[in-house]
């Protein structure tokens, strides 16, 4: 999509996907007490509040980006 110009990605689209993902760890939530997803002490991916998860991941359903995961 980028590519065709439909979407400009931001910076940390050109790392690697390691660092997407801590980027987006840190990033989505911030304004919320509990955080939406953080890693233990074994680098799992876990949620505090899964309705707040829920809230997120209902905000991204309506831009069609399955096909593309």
């Amino acid at each position: 999509m980028a590519d065709e110009k439909k979407l400009k990605l931001s910076h940390p689209f050109n790392e690697n996907i390691e660092y997407i993902v801590q980027h987006g760890i840190e990033n989505i939530g911030i304004y919320h007490r509990k955080k939406v997803v953080n890693r233990n002490k074994d680098g799992d991916i876990f949620t505090e509040d899964m309705n707040l998860l829920y809230f997120y991941h209902n905000r991204l359903e309506g831009y069609g980006l399955d096909e593309w995961v």
